[in-house]
């Protein structure tokens, strides 16, 4: 073969070469390119042994994270109610379940307040009112008291749901009523504390309004309670009342700091024998003499515009995505938990459980000892409203309108066996 003829085959064979090998380096920076541009990098992809490696390794951080306390928690039921809009693509409920006997009762933003079978969350009676529902209900003898957010107050027939009467006040109503003896108690949004008549809604008296001119205020009210005498409350420009039966004013202790964007005090008052505990917006607990209002210790790191629980020698708060267990005679800590998530609702407990809701998409179960996470699970857009837990029983309306029940039990501990290796034994030349 020629010179010339050799130099040609080798030229065209080194080009059909490149035709196959070319796109294999071309292509790749293009697949790099392409990725940097959506700003996805291409998924990682493991060898089997790395897999297990990985799966051991979530094993292990998970049972550092969650602890060694377990529970079981069990659906009861879920229940439906009624949605605002069908099509609001960002629904939400303020409401918290209320349990009275074997009744639930719960109203819903869609202006329907409904009494719920508490066991097997069914419908009993339903009723339409004004306005959205935003607050918890009380009851008392054979009727159910609450308000809605276009400012009535309402009383209905617990076996029924019938209309007993039906009151307009001049605000909304955020706040769940306080029943004393023969008179109910309803705080609206302007800060100004209403006596009605218990059987028939007649007003007997009010209170001036303290408004809030600067800042921004929490869609929440604080829940009046009774103590000693005392009418307690706060309002949205972080102050603490406290009013005789009479409507005269004990005491009155400004606690929200007023250089701060939001400093509501929306906590119900938490009394535990002359001591009052609440917490404001801007994230500081206090502890106050129920008689004079003097504040007995602050603690500028914990809380939030949530209500606060006590149990067992604990005090809970809530604010921020964290739950955190204080010392209830000085403010210092026990424990605190982060949930990583921009807003959870007030802690509600029992048998030892803390239970709380996040605002967008969760539940979690907290052991009350140590603050380890037992138990947490998806609930569809979360909930504003507060978790109710009753006797193991937990109740949460989540921001969909769906009302679920779970029972809540203790896992007995795992015992881990360990198995033994059967003695190795030593042949000798005898034994052969």
């Amino acid at each position: 073969m020629a010179c010339g003829q050799r130099i040609h085959l080798r030229l065209t064979a080194v080009l059909a070469a490149s035709l196959f090998i070319l796109p294999v380096f071309v292509s790749q920076p293009r697949i790099a390119a392409t990725a940097w541009a959506s700003k996805q990098m291409p998924s990682k992809h493991l060898s089997s042994n790395e897999s297990l490696n990985s799966r051991r390794d979530y094993k292990k951080w998970r049972e550092s994270k969650m602890g060694a306390r377990r529970v079981s928690v069990k659906k009861i039921g879920g229940l439906k109610l009624k949605k605002s809009s069908f099509w609001n693509k960002k629904p939400f409920q303020f409401s918290t379940p209320f349990v009275d006997g074997k009744l639930l009762l719960i109203g819903v933003d869609a202006g329907v307040f409904y009494g719920l079978d508490a066991e097997k969350i069914k419908k009993i009676w339903q009723y339409k009112t004004e306005g959205p529902v935003q607050a918890r209900a009380s009851t008392a003898g054979e009727a159910v008291y609450f308000g809605d957010a276009d400012g009535y107050a309402y009383a209905l027939s617990k076996s029924d749901g019938k209309e007993i009467w039906k009151v307009p006040l001049d605000s909304p109503i955020l706040a769940a009523p306080l029943i004393v003896n023969d008179r109910v108690y309803f705080v609206t949004e302007n800060g100004k504390l209403f006596a009605l008549q218990r059987d028939s809604g007649q007003e007997l008296a009010h209170t001036d309004p303290l408004d809030k001119t600067v800042g921004f205020s929490v869609r929440r009210t604080s829940d009046p309670v009774w103590s000693g005498g005392l009418i307690l409350f706060g309002t949205s420009p972080g102050v603490l009342l406290a009013y005789h039966e009479n409507g005269s004013l004990a005491w009155v202790k400004q606690l929200g700091d007023r250089q701060e964007l939001v400093y509501d005090l929306d906590s119900r008052p938490l009394v535990e024998g002359n001591n009052v505990y609440v917490t404001t917006a801007d994230r500081k607990v206090f502890c106050l003499d129920r008689t004079s209002g003097n504040v007995l210790w602050s603690n500028d790191q914990a809380g939030g515009p949530n209500d606060l629980a006590i149990d067992e020698g604990k005090l809970y708060a809530s604010g921020g995505g964290v739950l955190q267990a204080m010392d209830p005679s000085n403010g210092d800590f026990f424990w605190e938990q982060d949930f990583e998530t921009p807003e959870i609702s007030s802690p509600a407990i029992s048998n030892k459980t803390v239970a709380i809701v996040t605002t967008n998409d969760k539940f979690y179960l907290v052991d009350n000892e140590t603050g380890d996470i037992m138990f947490e699970r998806f609930v569809k857009k979360g909930s504003f409203g507060d978790p109710l837990f009753v006797d193991g029983r937990l109740y949460i309306i989540s921001n969909t309108g769906i009302v679920y029940s779970f029972l809540v039990r203790d896992k007995p501990a795992k015992e881990k066996h360990v198995k033994e290796k059967p003695a190795k034994v030593k042949r000798t030349k005898s034994s052969k």
